[in-house]
């Protein structure tokens, strides 16, 4: 297999077939959105699924034409441009469909050889696509080196809207990234940090703006804070109204992994922890079981688990904490794990939210929802510096799974706790909360485009 693909990728880099490259990638850039044809601004997005409620954000602005460039395509390009007869007898990994860091790392991909192909076709692809610019959702992912690098001296620059860091607090953002970020200019560097290497980086909130200037990341004329787009759908109001399956009671529970927030230790590890001592491991079972029983008492009440991404070891771990208390999933016909639902849909549409070291409890709380966060085990001593909003006066701090049970039926019979929510958090959290941040995106987009590229 691997000697087609050399075979193949060679003959696709001879200049002669450009033209056929060009037509085919072309062909793949799929439209998002468009107010009308003749659009001005065209945008490509690059991993456009991780945007995530961002891009409707932005589609309500209906100014700009919206575009994606499939992740298959993106990384066939990426093939092309990197296979070479080196590989027949040197193992290179060069499919990295987890945007896995490592793998780039061990296997020197992508390389200053795939760079020069990407540099002379992916010019040409951008014009005969009249696409604008690109815009990537992350500064880490090792699939876009060589096009942040190729279109950083080109007439199509290549921009970057990084979602991490927002709705998190400055202290807590501050522990978990500056050292991360940091190693990024050292030699001892920590394995999935990166440089970046696009025209413009653009950051959901201040501090982390500033984190990144301060520790010489990035140069401060290369960045800007212009607020989270997907803050706008909370702030202005919708087409439709959010609408429930039911009329039950709705209980939303965010899921955790075991290193939710824990940076140093998930480097090591990764998400999932098999020693009951390290990471929020306790207390993961703790709440999971805790949430099932609740659903089991009150049968009449929906209650929702959400877990960000479907993966099986996801489901299994929360399965196994379910069995660990006696408790069968199939057996609590009230309960669901969904991965598919967007998190502020169930925000929107719950009569209470509970959230650990996530982002949704700063989106939970700007909508005025009763939200919960449960402190105690491993919390509230062994990593109680590392746990998100837990001097918050605005959401409920449960501080055994007695009070869990406590806060989530109290909020269903109409008691508010998140009306203390201040101003300054929540532009500590998203930057700006003003409705206006895919406004401001777009407009520093088309500044750029505008003054930098005539000058």
């Amino acid at each position: 297999m691997t000697i087609f693909k050399v075979i193949f990728s060679y003959i696709a880099r001879l200049p002669v077939f450009d033209f056929l490259i060009v037509r085919y990638i072309s062909k793949k850039i799929k439209l998002i959105d468009s107010p009308h044809s003749d659009t001005d601004l065209k945008i490509l997005f690059l991993d456009h699924k991780r945007f995530r409620e961002d891009i409707e954000a932005i589609k309500r602005l209906r100014k700009v034409s919206l575009y994606f460039l499939p992740l298959n395509t993106h990384d066939l390009l990426n093939g092309i441009s990197e296979y070479r007869f080196l590989f027949l007898h040197k193992k290179i990994i060069i499919d990295l469909p987890d945007n896995s860091l490592t793998s780039y790392k061990k296997n020197t991909y992508p390389s200053n050889f795939g760079l020069k192909y990407i540099k002379r076709i992916l010019p040409k692809i951008m014009k005969a696509s009249q696409m604008n610019c690109v815009l990537s959702c992350g500064m880490l992912y090792p699939r876009n080196i060589n096009w942040e690098k190729a279109l950083f001296n080109s007439s199509y620059p290549f921009f970057c809207m990084h979602r991490e860091a927002i709705g998190l607090s400055k202290n807590i953002s501050d522990n978990i990234h500056k050292e991360f970020y940091k190693s990024a200019s050292t030699k001892k560097k920590i394995h999935s940090v990166r440089n970046y290497h696009g025209n413009k980086l653009f950051v959901g909130n201040k501090h982390f703006r500033d984190l990144l200037i301060d520790v010489g990341y990035i140069n401060k004329n290369r960045i800007s804070c212009v607020g989270s787009p997907k803050i706008d759908n909370l702030i202005k109001p919708k087409d439709k109204k959010t609408k429930k399956l039911s009329k039950n009671k709705r209980v939303v529970f965010f899921s955790f992994y075991h290193t939710y927030i824990l940076e140093n230790i998930r480097q090591k590890i990764g998400k999932w922890s098999n020693n009951p001592q390290i990471g929020f491991y306790k207390l993961f079972d703790e709440v999971h079981s805790s949430i099932a029983k609740f659903a089991i008492d009150n049968p009449n009440v929906e209650v929702i688990i959400k877990i960000k991404w479907n993966e099986s070891e996801w489901l299994d771990r929360i399965l196994g904490s379910l069995e660990k208390s006696g408790l069968v999933f199939d057996e609590i016909s009230n309960l669901v794990i969904d991965s598919k639902s967007s998190g502020q849909f169930l925000i929107e549409s719950s009569d209470v939210v509970i959230g650990f070291n996530s982002t949704v409890i700063s989106e939970s709380l700007v909508l005025k929802k009763n939200t919960i966060i449960p402190i105690f085990l491993e919390a509230q001593k062994k990593y109680k510096d590392q746990v998100l909003w837990n001097d918050s006066k605005g959401c409920a701090i449960a501080k055994s799974s007695k009070d869990l049970h406590k806060y989530i039926t109290d909020a269903l019979n109409g008691n508010k706790f998140a009306n203390k929510y201040s101003l300054k958090m929540a532009e500590e959290a998203f930057g700006f909360i003003d409705g206006k941040n895919s406004e401001r995106l777009i407009s520093e987009i088309e500044d750029y485009l505008t003054t930098k590229l005539k000058t």
